[in-house]
């Protein structure tokens, strides 16, 4: 294995022309290093070198530059040249090393997930959650150790001032968790836990330590029970913004419950994680809180309400009088709650905008439902033949077939000669891209069911 050299961007000052001739220099001297020129005798006002426009010259090695500066040069690991880490440097002078804490790796955000979750009791209260979440936390110390061990701090030309720590955890922690670790999950019984789970995370305040590890926790089992329990992981809801631009939108819309003021207030005054995930696509707490996310996000509720099934929606402040209105939505992920009839209609006003089921109930009242996802993007768009399409079509087939089925397979159906034997798939591609749906949930039916059959001989 060769030695570590990095590549470095150079840059030329490259001051104003003059007329006077340029000196010589050495052979060895890398092209890009543009010779001075011979001061003139009677030199002008100094030139600031801040105000000196420069021009790149590539990406030489960082020897290269070493050796026409004549002595090694610092190059920082990333996220380690802090302003107080630069300091440190100023002081102690070149050629210092000195440890900092880590600001590079995974590890800090790792080590105060597993910690938040052993300090609120998940080893008794969620066993098979702690399991995942200490064999996934385990198995990353052991990566960044080994990387840490095995990282390069100095070289030809280069070293490294800073350095971060190496990873540490409490020792109680890391002892339950190892413990934890070395256990089988089960995935009946975690299974089990996974709804539990959920509705835990959910109420925890959004820039919570304990909530970000039981987010982790959630990811990391639901990864071991994809392929045994699908309807367990995928019974919960995904996210979108939505218009509200034509009547089946507006009818859904008009049949949510608001919320009352006081319970509001409570909520945009102490969010929960589950406001933060409908009211931003980011769930990453250092980018939330570097960022404002959720400050701004804030401030632009105007309304919030409850669908008949309990899911939540935002409605934001208009920007301008003209302006329609936006929702945030908690959009269904699983089997339709139904039931759905020979009278129900799939519906939609325009790509993007959500698809519905209505179907009219014995009171003479429309129950108006999301359209489930079966476990892809719920962002619904037809009349092409494309990702959009792809799953509204997975959505159909998971709702009429009633099952739970790998999406691959049917992906490869319509991919297989562009689905063109599909009665659904063409009735899809065929609508108006920049128009309404309407399906009878009968065709539907009809269809799906003869592509199951066209595509596995039963």
């Amino acid at each position: 294995m060769g030695t570590y050299i990095p590549s470095v961007d150079a840059f030329r000052l490259d001051p104003p022309h003059s007329d006077e001739a340029e000196l010589e220099l050495p052979r060895w001297v890398p092209s890009f290093i543009k010779p001075r020129r011979q001061a003139p005798e009677e030199a002008g006002p100094a030139i600031d070198p801040y105000t000196v426009p420069v021009v790149g010259h590539g990406l030489p090695d960082v020897d290269v530059i070493a050796r026409v500066v004549g002595r090694e040069l610092p190059m920082w690991f990333t996220g380690t040249c802090t302003p107080e880490a630069a300091r440190r440097f100023e002081t102690m002078g070149h050629g210092a090393t000195f440890t900092v804490p880590d600001t590079t790796t995974k590890w800090p955000a790792c080590q105060a997930r597993i910690t938040a979750a052993y300090e609120q009791a998940m080893p008794a209260r969620f066993m098979h959650g702690w399991i995942a979440l200490a064999s996934d936390t385990v198995a990353t110390h052991q990566r960044i150790q080994r990387n840490h061990r095995k990282a390069t701090a100095k070289g030809p030309g280069w070293y490294a001032p800073a350095r971060p720590a190496a990873p540490e955890w409490p020792i109680a922690v890391e002892t339950a968790a190892r413990s934890a670790a070395a256990q089988q999950i089960l995935p009946q019984a975690a299974a089990e836990q996974l709804q539990a789970l959920r509705a835990e995370e959910a109420v925890q305040e959004w820039d919570s330590a304990y909530g970000d590890a039981l987010w982790e926790t959630l990811r990391v089992l639901c990864g071991h029970l994809l392929e045994n329990s699908p309807e367990d992981v995928f019974a919960t809801v995904s996210h979108e913004h939505i218009e509200v631009v034509g009547p089946v939108v507006r009818d859904w819309h008009a049949s949510l419950t608001p919320w009352p003021e006081e319970k509001m207030i409570a909520e945009l005054g102490r969010p929960s994680r589950r406001l933060m995930r409908l009211l931003s696509a980011e769930t990453h707490l250092p980018t939330l809180k570097e960022f404002g996310v959720m400050e701004r996000a804030l401030g632009d509720v105007a309304q919030l309400y409850t669908d008949r099934a309990g899911r939540w929606v935002a409605e934001h402040k208009k920007e301008g009088p003209g302006d329609g209105t936006a929702l945030s939505v908690e959009w269904p992920t699983g089997k339709p709650v139904g039931p759905w009839t020979e009278e129900t209609i799939i519906a939609g006003d325009l790509p993007g905008t959500g698809v519905f089921a209505l179907t009219p109930a014995s009171d003479g009242s429309l129950d108006i439902e999301p359209l489930p996802s079966s476990g892809g993007a719920s962002e619904y768009t037809w009349g092409y033949g494309g990702t959009g399409p792809g799953d509204l079509y997975l959505a159909l087939v998971s709702a009429a077939l009633d099952t739970w089925e790998d999406r691959m397979p049917w992906k490869q159906f319509l991919g297989l000669h562009n689905g063109r034997d599909s009665a659904l798939w063409a009735a899809i591609k065929s609508a108006n891209q920049q128009g309404p749906i309407r399906f009878t949930w009968t065709d539907i039916a009809k269809w799906a069911k003869a592509d199951h059959q066209s595509m596995t001989g039963n």
